[in-house]
């Protein structure tokens, strides 16, 4: 009896020894690669995974998105100036098998790769790109990374230049041209303000010279006035239809013919003494026809009555139509 007790005692102990290396519950961003015998038997999990103890190894691998930090490297861009950067590197697991079988530590692998990648790319841009250009070198580090370890399993996602420290000497240079770009910046802006302020004085004292001279121009100029109704003389003139003896279109034979007029203006008379068609301009300045002496009247009979006194060697044949109308008699 005592020696069954002993023996299920043994049993127990080695079942109580034993059960948690054979038993194994793989979370959902986890995978287990199985070794048995020293063989790859294939990945397992997620959930419940019963293994053989002492004949099954397990090799634990995390599938969430993992960083790995790159320290300060130094590098030297295409114009020779020396450069520190460090940068962070993302990376995901995406096969299980190929992380565990190709590459034995990635964290190391991944690490000093990126160091010569980095260098490779810093000596083909020159330092003014690489201050700049930093999106670009983010996304020129991921692509070479990704085309390394994607023979291991593991994918980059993202690179991210973290912190470029220039030389001292460039720093200062760097300093100098800020200060220098923003001092051009200010003289800039005062002088498109000094200029807009000229230009709206020179268009306003433009405007002004030019009213000033449009009173002075109209202020300048001469308004005559008759002295009935306020109206100019040149009111009186006929209109275009009108004859300039009488009615529109007709003509009175006792009117004076236009040399007649014509010479008296030649002669300097006033217009209150100068003859009018319409007898309007006489009548509006209060002034009467002047009397002639040897022309009692102008009326038919007083030009016949004229006429036969005068000697026959100053008489004229009267024309008929329109030669008539024209005729001047010699007085």
């Amino acid at each position: 009896m005592i020696p069954f007790l002993i023996g299920l005692g043994i049993v127990l102990l080695l079942v109580i020894l034993i059960l948690p290396q054979a038993i194994r519950i793989v979370r959902e961003y986890q995978r287990l690669i199985v070794f048995r015998l020293g063989r790859n038997i294939g990945v397992k999990g997620p959930g419940f995974v019963l293994l053989i103890p002492i004949v099954d190894r397990a090799v634990w691998v995390d599938l969430r998105e993992q960083y790995l930090e790159i320290p300060h490297q130094t590098a030297i861009t295409e114009d020779n100036a020396s450069i520190s950067i460090d940068f962070i590197v993302f990376n995901k697991v995406v096969d299980p098998q190929q992380s565990v079988l190709s590459v034995g530590n990635f964290a190391g692998a991944a690490q000093n790769i990126a160091a010569t990648t980095l260098r490779s790319v810093v000596g083909d841009m020159p330092l003014d790109d690489v201050l700049a250009k930093r999106e670009q070198m983010n996304e020129i580090l991921r692509v070479k990374l990704d085309e390394v370890t994607e023979r291991w399993g593991v994918k980059v996602t993202n690179v991210e230049i973290r912190e470029i420290i220039p030389p001292p000497t460039v720093l200062e240079a760097m300093t100098r041209q800020m200060s220098a770009e923003r001092t051009r910046r200010a003289v800039v802006l005062e002088a498109e303000g000094s200029k807009q302020a000229a230009i709206t004085v020179a268009e306003g004292n433009k405007q002004s010279a030019i009213l000033n001279a449009e009173g002075d121009r109209q202020a300048a100029t001469p308004r005559r006035r008759s002295p009935i109704g306020g109206l100019s003389s040149r009111g009186l003139r006929p209109g275009p239809d009108e004859d300039l003896r009488g009615s529109p279109g007709g003509r009175r034979e006792d009117d004076e013919p236009a040399v007649s007029r014509c010479a008296e203006a030649d002669r300097g008379l006033a217009v209150d003494q100068v003859h009018h068609p319409h007898g309007v301009l006489q009548h509006a300045l209060g002034h009467r026809r002047p009397h002639r002496p040897g022309l009692p009247g102008r009326g038919r009979g007083a030009k016949r009555e004229a006429l036969a006194q005068a000697p026959p060697s100053r008489r004229r044949r009267p024309r008929s139509g329109t030669a008539r109308a024209g005729a001047v008699y010699q007085r």
